[in-house]
């Protein structure tokens, strides 16, 4: 039984977990944006390099003229490269450390001055004519090539970022420094990153998991303040305790025939004043909180007093299946009353057998298996070929029957892995002499191909859903399939 708290603590922990999950949520957030800027920052410097290297080898085409006389061809082929990328403002060769021959002013000189180190790669940053521009010179043997780049082309490439990423990109031609800066490896050139990371850009990024967020914290206060007077496991032990666990039926057929032959016992919550509850609701609350023991003896006294009706109304003879959880079978108690409830049935011209589920491993005594077969209760292993049920289970835990999980009665005529496995687990159970339960047989497709495989038995809506005892009665009282 869960401890009830006061309101207040209550009240605290979900706050507290909800400053927690935003924080997490911001630093992630930061982290993000952190790698992203980063990855920017190296797309910018790889498109400048890019950009570049295309200039590059503008460079070497015009590097041919170095040695020429500025010719009106030499200004038209000069032209001519310039044109070929639209970020170029011209094309030069610098001599002697002069202007020789330009693709826009043919011989005149350039009205910019040259520095003395134009036998080196570098980039300058001049104003010609109030037209802002980069001077890329690229050196070679006798001279060098002058690419003029416009510098606005360049600052609409890192615009283009900025607006798309919504950040601020810086580029300079000296050192920048700060966290998010990068320098190209093969350029003199500088990226700074400045990132909006005021709590507005947050909220903005973030909206979808914070309102997620802040919807699970209004439903956990919802949630706490509508069941705050009862956990759910005390409301699982009222209902064992008032009876509202009910014992479904479902029939196990003879494929062959067609025949009712078992039933496995399920259960339905039925809670007054409120609609069924399935098993996979509360099963593994009760599985978790140790209880489901309880449950499978509430069941086991009920199938008792259900078996005593079905014996008086049908003189039908066959065997029931009880659910009963690994765990459960640690238990003495549970034991005890396994092997009470085998004796009874007995009586009443039915087998008993448990159906264990091994879809966590579990830890039930060799002698606690061997006990329950010497009170001739058979032990069937359920979804075999899923979870921890495998062939190694067979040996340890010496089923009476394997029940073939529904996921391989779906996959006839798929042609598909599950439907190889359905196969060689019918193959395997006839050379061991294990008769084997097929579950989940939904359409009359299905039951001929397992009929045609020879498996035994036979379980699915195709032959009866679950339901209660009269229904089950009715069943058995019926004519039979015709399949």
């Amino acid at each position: 039984m869960f401890k009830r708290k006061k309101s207040s603590s209550f009240y605290y922990y979900i706050t507290m977990a909800l400053v927690i999950v935003i924080f997490i949520i911001y630093t992630a957030w930061n982290n993000d944006k952190e790698e992203n800027n980063k990855a920017i920052a190296n797309s910018v410097v790889e498109v400048l390099d890019s950009a570049l290297k295309r200039n590059s080898a503008m460079a070497l085409f015009a590097s041919r003229y170095i040695n020429s006389e500025c010719t009106p061809e030499t200004v038209r082929q000069l032209s001519h490269y310039a044109a070929l990328n639209g970020t170029l403002h011209s094309v030069n060769i610098v001599k002697d450390n002069k202007w020789r021959c330009s693709s826009l002013e043919g011989s005149h000189p350039v009205d910019i001055e040259l520095k003395n180190d134009n036998n080196q790669f570098h980039i300058d940053q001049v104003t010609k004519d109030g037209i802002e521009l980069y001077l890329v010179f690229y050196p070679f043997k006798n001279g060098s090539v002058v690419v003029s780049v416009y510098k606005s082309s360049l600052d609409r490439l890192l615009q283009a970022f900025a607006m798309e990423m919504k950040i601020n990109i810086d580029a300079s031609l000296t050192p920048l420094s700060g966290s998010h800066t990068l320098a190209s490896a093969e350029y003199p050139f500088w990226i700074k990153i400045d990132s909006n990371k005021r709590f507005s850009s947050f909220l903005r990024d973030e909206y979808i998991p914070l309102i997620i967020t802040l919807l699970c914290y209004i439903a956990a206060l919802v949630i706490y303040a509508q069941y705050r007077r009862h956990s759910p496991v005390l409301a699982i032990k009222l209902a064992i305790k008032n009876g509202e666990m009910e014992p479904y039926y479902q029939p196990i057929v003879d494929i062959q025939t067609g025949c009712i032959v078992g039933a496995e016992q399920l259960v339905r919550w039925l809670p007054h004043n409120h609609d069924i509850i399935y098993p996979n609701e509360f099963i593994p609350i009760a599985e978790k909180y140790k209880i489901v023991s309880n449950l499978t003896i509430a069941l086991m006294h009920k199938a008792v007093d259900d078996l005593k009706e079905i014996r008086i109304k049908t003189r039908h003879s066959f065997y029931i299946t009880i659910n009963a959880s690994p765990t459960s079978l640690e238990e003495n108690v549970f034991i005890n009353k396994c092997i009470s409830f085998g004796k009874k049935v007995k009586q009443l011209g039915v087998q008993p057998c448990i159906e264990i589920t091994e879809r966590e491993k579990n830890n039930i005594p060799a002698d606690v298996i061997d006990l329950l077969i010497a009170n001739d209760i058979r032990i069937i292993l359920d979804d075999f070929g899923t979870g921890n049920s495998n062939y190694e289970s067979i040996s340890r835990m010496k089923p009476a029957c394997l029940k073939i999980d529904k996921i391989f009665i779906d996959s006839i005529g798929t042609k598909s892995i599950n439907e190889s496995i359905l196969s060689h687990i019918v193959q395997f159970s006839q050379e061991v002499e294990i008769p084997n339960v097929a579950e989940g047989i939904e359409n009359i497709t299905q039951h001929n191909v397992l009929k045609a495989m020879g498996v035994q038995y036979g379980q699915g809506y195709l032959y009866g859903k679950p339901v209660p005892l009269d229904e089950f009665i009715a069943q058995l009282q019926g004519p039979g399939m015709e399949l």
